[in-house]
């Protein structure tokens, strides 16, 4: 019987967050998910050493999530919304599992900020970017994507929006996380109630000129392609760089890999009297 390429596999321990919760992982699985961790841990490096990594910037639930992903391939996030007993338990994956202190969200619950659930795939997105974890940084994208695409809009919960919009243009974050975020913004601009869009964006758009200037792009990308794309079932989004507005060249070009997709969002409600959830499979 072939032996499990783990089995010799010395157990690291992973200090998480400002209180330097503990995982102890298989570091032959986490090499074969991260080169830049591996190396830390078996390379020439004070980590390696002293038989510890300490990742002070990261959260417990996003490590969480990369562990689930190096065991499973896939994750699900987690958020504290309740303490009560309806909620489930999540579980750390590692060399030791230990139950985490944060229930799953539940579909059910009317009070959500889902500001929270975007936020938690943009931090899974921002660790795989940091540390190569390429099949996870597709997965994290993907997860956000289809959060937000399903994600029903309405006055009371524009601010989950704008919460995820300034968690990415606040900190060293990942250019096409950034885009996909922007794009999302301007497809919320070009609705039917833009007053009520700007209105909510007004103090990121003052603030942050690199968010605004991106989300101009991207309206004018919607602009051009509206016609042109629309009654092909997509719209490719031009990256924003170019002096002019894209012409029917530019949105003809886009290439494999580059990011571009075509928001369907309903109209805001600006009564938000009949919101409903997020469905499940969309956020985790």
């Amino acid at each position: 019987m072939q032996a499990s390429p783990y089995e010799d596999s010395r157990p690291f321990k992973f200090m998480v967050g400002k209180a330097k919760k503990e995982f102890f992982l298989h570091s032959a699985l986490v090499a074969s998910k991260s080169e830049v961790l591996g190396k830390m841990m078996n390379g020439p490096f004070i980590e390696g050493q002293q038989g510890y990594v300490t990742l002070p910037d990261e959260g417990a639930s996003t490590i969480a999530a990369f562990v689930e992903f190096a065991f499973t391939g896939d994750y699900k996030i987690t958020i504290a919304l309740d303490t009560s007993p309806q909620f489930a338990q999540s579980i750390e994956y590692g060399f030791e599992a230990k139950t985490a202190d944060a229930p799953v969200l539940d579909e059910g619950n009317m009070h959500v900020d889902f500001s929270e659930v975007f936020i938690a795939h943009a931090k899974v997105y921002i660790f795989a970017d940091c540390y190569g974890v390429a099949g996870l940084l597709n997965l994290a994208m993907q997860k956000l994507h289809k959060a937000l695409s399903e994600f029903r809009l309405s006055v009371r919960r524009m601010g989950s929006i704008v919460s995820l919009v300034s968690y990415c243009y606040e900190r060293p974050c990942p250019g096409k996380l950034k885009k996909m975020v922007a794009s999302y913004s301007a497809a919320i601009m070009d609705s039917q109630v833009t007053d009520v869009a700007a209105c909510c964006f007004q103090k990121l758009l003052e603030d942050r000129g690199d968010f605004a200037a991106e989300m101009a792009w991207f309206m004018a990308c919607r602009l051009r392609s509206s016609q042109d794309l629309m009654s092909h079932g997509r719209a490719h989004i031009i990256e924003p760089g170019a002096a002019d507005l894209p012409t029917r060249r530019h949105m003809a070009s886009c290439k494999k890999g580059r990011f571009h997709t075509a928001w369907k969002l309903n109209d805001i409600d600006d009564q938000a009297e009949q919101d409903e959830d997020v469905p499940r499979e969309a956020w985790q």
